[in-house]
């Protein structure tokens, strides 16, 4: 009886593990890529966006709405901050260093409010704060900002006084604004005029940077062809082993012997 007739159906289990293997080698690698498109597409858009012309917010994000085409784009108002409504958000990391961003709500000429991220402020000898939290400026200002998304803050919470996320909202409800705030946007401060004496840290422009993302997916293509490789291996090296025992004029093919193995070989003998 040949080889292939006592092993064809161990032989053919391995080969449907193997594609099963592949099969998730190659949603993984699909997803990769998906992930990796997605930053592309953001870091486009940052970079197309971030240095447009300035234009009123209210042209940008009509009625405080958050258009996705527009965010990062650079947006004017003009009006004051409202006092008392300075909060911090928790958990904002720059540089490398923990921190806090510091918010206030902003009323625009037309008496619409507006969240914005004033900036950073580096976490204090306490951690559960800044050292220094500046105040916010005293009257008229004409600022200038890009548009960000809100960031909905979900199940998080934050002790009075602070924010888990840059959530007008959330904003507006631990404030007990009267007046409704713009939902759907904040405004990443860029500059303020006047401008104050005492400001948190300005953020600058995020690292536009397509992270693994491709390295990944071709490993995990590289992984699925090493699968089958390797089946296809043992299946050969099996099929000589079976025929050395069998065939009693059947040579094995030479081996080539690395470099290595001539090294190991000759420490042995001496």
């Amino acid at each position: 009886m040949s080889y292939f007739k006592l092993s064809w159906r161990r032989w053919l289990s391995w080969l449907a593990v193997v594609i099963v293997f592949a099969i998730a080698c190659t949603f993984l690698s699909r997803w990769q890529f998906a992930r990796r498109a997605e930053v592309v597409a953001k870091n486009d858009l940052i970079s197309g966006n971030y240095d447009m012309a300035i234009a009123p917010i209210e042209k940008l994000a009509p009625r405080g709405r958050f258009v996705a085409a527009n965010e990062w784009r650079p947006v004017s108002i003009s009006g004051h901050y409202v006092a008392g409504t300075q909060l911090l958000v928790r958990n904002k990391p720059y540089a490398g260093e923990p921190g806090f961003l510091q918010v206030g709500v902003f009323q625009a000429r037309d008496l619409s409010l507006y969240l914005v991220d004033r900036g950073w402020l580096p976490t204090g000898n306490e951690h559960d704060s800044p050292d220094i939290v500046p105040v916010l400026p005293s009257g008229e200002l004409d600022i200038v900002g890009r548009i960000r998304a809100a960031e909905p803050t979900g199940s998080k919470t934050a002790p009075k006084g602070q924010l888990p996320t840059v959530d007008p909202i959330a904003a507006a409800h631990q404030l007990a604004l009267k007046e409704p705030i713009a939902a759907g946007v904040y405004v990443r401060l860029a500059s303020e005029t006047p401008s104050a004496k005492v400001a948190p840290r300005l953020e600058t422009m995020p690292e536009l940077s397509e992270g693994n993302h491709l390295s990944y997916a071709i490993q995990w293509i590289m992984f699925a062809i090493l699968a089958f490789a390797t089946l296809v291996w043992f299946v050969r090296q099996e099929f000589e082993h079976y025929r050395a025992a069998t065939e009693a004029n059947f040579v094995p093919r030479k081996r080539r012997v690395t470099r290595a193995q001539r090294d190991n070989e000759a420490e042995d003998a001496n």
